[in-house]
């Protein structure tokens, strides 16, 4: 009996760690991106202002700026989640990759078929908050090289790195204390309103909700390999398409 009751407390004190650690890796990533995107282009903007006295820098830096500091930001991440990572001696198949054919078919598959449903989710955020002119005009005006900068971070790393971080580690650590439907429902929760923080993003909010859930549910059923895959299909034409709709308005 007593050799059962160890057993339990052993059980619950590891669920209780496991999700200590998925709740503290979502601050950690908030942390870092908000410190580096955020505190560095303000630092960054106020020594433009104290240089040259501009009353509000152009467009173009501003795009620039942001989309600059967003890889940065994100090999950074990479770095501290594989370290959070050895040291809890996580390895691929608990992070949930299957580097298999299969995934791979459906990830691409999965990727390519909810276009159609974020592009309806994206209508209904316009019509709720209105065109995201701000940012198409940002990106209208940002050089070729910032453009490029965008391309890299949000439609190749993005994907590597958020679904490592959100899907792999904070889902599935999540999981281990809550089970998985609780954890993907936080996991979705936390990762729309990281958007929306430090990417101010609140315009996207229902293409942010609809996006993560269906990365969680891909990551569920098919693995990590599979969301990744699928992250980058959504974020690469995603990328492509406001682009080319900045730059031809």
């Amino acid at each position: 009996m007593d050799a059962e009751v160890s057993r339990d407390e052993q059980e619950a004190a590891d669920r209780r760690r496991a999700v200590r650690a998925g709740l503290s890796a979502v601050v950690m990533w908030v942390g870092i991106e908000f410190g580096i995107r955020t505190a560095g282009g303000v630092a960054i903007g106020l020594t433009f202002l104290a240089v040259t006295g501009w009353g509000e820098p152009p467009p173009g830096h501003i795009g620039a700026l942001s989309f600059g500091l967003l890889a940065p930001a994100l090999l950074v991440l990479w770095v501290a989640f594989h370290r959070r990572i050895r040291r809890d001696r996580i390895g691929l198949p608990e992070l949930g990759y299957r580097f298999t054919w299969t995934a791979g078919l459906i990830g691409i598959a999965s990727g390519v078929s909810l276009l159609g449903v974020l592009w309806l989710t994206a209508a209904i955020d316009t019509r709720i908050f209105g065109p995201n002119i701000e940012f198409l005009n940002i990106v209208a005006a940002t050089p070729m090289l910032g453009i490029l900068a965008l391309f890299v971070a949000n439609g190749l790393l993005a994907p590597i790195v958020e679904e490592l971080a959100w899907r792999g580690y904070i889902q599935g650590r999540l999981a281990l204390g809550w089970g998985p439907r609780a954890a993907l429902l936080a996991t979705v929760l936390f990762f729309a309103v990281k958007h929306m923080i430090v990417d101010v993003s609140l315009s996207r909010s229902v293409t942010l909700v609809v996006a993560s859930l269906a990365l969680g549910v891909i990551r569920d059923r098919w693995g990590t390999f599979a969301s990744t895959l699928a992250h980058f299909a959504m974020n690469f034409t995603a990328t492509t398409a406001a682009v080319f709709e900045a730059l031809t308005r």
